[in-house]
């Protein structure tokens, strides 16, 4: 099965390689469009202008999903209160696919709509043109964009279309800008045609050299935990063209489920600042296991050190990684009061700003967590219940293969990396292969292990001698039993025991 999935992944990975490719449209605003991104950028797609921005987790688009047809300009009703689509610009036929964009007041918190998943509810109400696709343009201010989803709403349920995000202030303000000349010129009768699909994210991966790889794992699911933590070590060569981004899948209920067999809740009155914000309990995936109160906020305040680490740290990925792992393996066990100081010796450990981390996560806890409520979980609406299990999207795209460490090498070996010749990692060349260590270079701990070891090297020099001579001894003494069984076996004729009675 294992040779399967890697023939299967070796064929169809290396297809798309792009995000959104603007293939028609006016010359003119197209040419406009290509000064707005790089030249780089623009290598990957010689047929069109290609804008490449952050993959919404609703939709949640496997590697080869994609939608090709014309863009469609959306308004919507400037009621308040009402999300509702007013308008669609754009040559769009019946029944065909197309690519709905939606400007940045349409996708900030001034809308009518309350999240993402609402106004993708709204697209697909509009049938028979329900978009195959969307872009959802974000003002420039995080703070003033809409979530993918409203805690305090099931948007969950919704039957999501695969999204792309773009920044307001760049490529994206420009394809929003690009649509609006080609309506005030005359409408968007001839077309403006794209391609939106998913493969390798060209611009995150030409910024810093590295491709962002996200995985959701709860922190007390210890199955999920532990593949992630093979994962972590095979990703060692790796990780230097890798940006790992940890995300959790955290709900908001207004009271505590009864539903959820495999999920643990705290109140949220017990986090700082978050009651006021939210209200209710918090839940999080914890597999078959129970949890202490204090243990759940403990590892509530573990997400929020990983998020200050990476978002408001220049922090190196190879330290990312690293860090994650050290947590894994040496705080895994330790109880609720020891976690955040267990933390705090793998940040000196790694030479990182511990007090800054520790201070940021402290301060900042109850919007850290508002922003993984307002995030859902993997799936295609966001998985509705709270199963637990290792879930991975690399540069944007969700991994569908087996989860196992070899074929998530190969997967992200096929996308986010260039061949040996090429300046890319030797980890993915034909010749080296990577292994797990063997074992006799495991980690053991000092007790008892350790000491048992020490001892019988300090005990071995002083015994070897006594056993040397013990072992001589041993065999003067069975050469004299022979030769006294062999003379008395002579002395009886060789007939009869010499022990035997006469």
């Amino acid at each position: 099965s294992k040779l399967l999935s890697l023939l299967w992944l070796s064929a169809r990975l290396p297809r798309a390689l792009c995000q959104l490719t603007v293939t028609t449209g006016p010359p003119a605003l197209l040419a406009k469009l290509a000064q707005a991104t790089s030249a780089a950028e623009s290598l990957y797609a010689p047929g069109g202008v290609v804008l490449d921005g952050e993959t919404s987790v609703l939709g949640w688009p496997r590697h080869g999903d994609g939608c090709v047809g014309q863009l469609g300009l959306v308004e919507l009703s400037g009621d308040a209160g009402r999300c509702e689509v007013a308008s669609v610009m754009g040559s769009i036929v019946r029944g065909s696919p197309w690519i709905a964009v939606l400007p940045a007041k349409q996708t900030g918190r001034s809308s009518a709509c309350r999240s993402l998943a609402e106004l993708t509810r709204q697209l697909q109400s509009i049938a028979p043109l329900s978009p195959c696709g969307a872009v959802f343009v974000q003002d420039p201010a995080v703070e003033q964009r809409l979530p993918e989803i409203d805690p305090g709403r099931e948007d969950l349920a919704v039957a999501a279309i695969p999204s792309l995000k773009l920044e307001g202030n760049g490529t994206g303000g420009e394809l929003v800008n690009m649509l609006y000349e080609a309506v005030a010129a005359g409408g968007l009768a001839g077309g403006v045609a794209g391609e939106l699909r998913w493969g390798l994210t060209t611009a995150a991966a030409l910024k810093d050299g590295t491709t962002p790889v996200e995985f959701w794992a709860s922190p007390l699911d210890s199955g999920a935990l532990s593949l992630l933590q093979q994962l972590a070590t095979s990703l060692r060569p790796l990780r230097r063209l890798l940006r790992p981004v940890a995300r959790w899948h955290l709900r908001l209920e207004q009271n505590m489920p009864h539903s959820f067999r495999s999920a643990a809740c705290v109140a949220t009155g017990e986090i700082s600042n978050l009651t006021a914000q939210v209200g209710g309990v918090l839940c999080m995936p914890s597999g078959d296991a129970e949890h202490q109160e204090a243990y759940i906020l403990a590892q509530l305040q573990e997400i929020g050190r990983q998020k200050c680490l990476r978002e408001r740290h220049a922090v190196s990925p190879e330290a990312l990684w690293e860090y994650i792992e050290r947590v894994l393996v040496r705080c895994g066990s330790v109880e609720a009061s020891g976690l955040e100081s267990c933390s705090g010796e793998q940040l000196q450990a790694l030479d990182l700003n511990e007090e800054a981390v520790l201070r940021c996560s402290r301060e900042r806890l109850a919007e850290l967590l508002r922003e993984e409520i307002e995030r859902p979980g993997p799936g295609v609406g966001g998985n509705v219940g709270m199963e637990s299990s290792l879930e991975v999207r690399i540069g944007g795209w969700a991994y569908g293969g087996a989860m196992e460490a070899e074929l998530l090498f190969a997967a992200i070996c096929s996308v986010a990396s260039r061949p040996p010749a090429a300046g890319g990692a030797a980890a993915c060349g034909d010749v080296w292969h990577w292994r797990d260590p063997r074992w006799f270079v495991y980690r053991v701990s000092m007790w008892p292990q350790g000491f048992l070891v020490l001892a019988a090297s300090f005990m071995a020099p002083m015994l070897s001698p006594l056993l040397w001579a013990a072992l001589k001894s041993s065999r003067a003494l069975c050469r004299t039993a022979g030769q006294y069984g062999f003379t008395a076996l002579a002395a009886h004729g060789g007939s009869e025991s010499p022990l035997a009675p006469d």
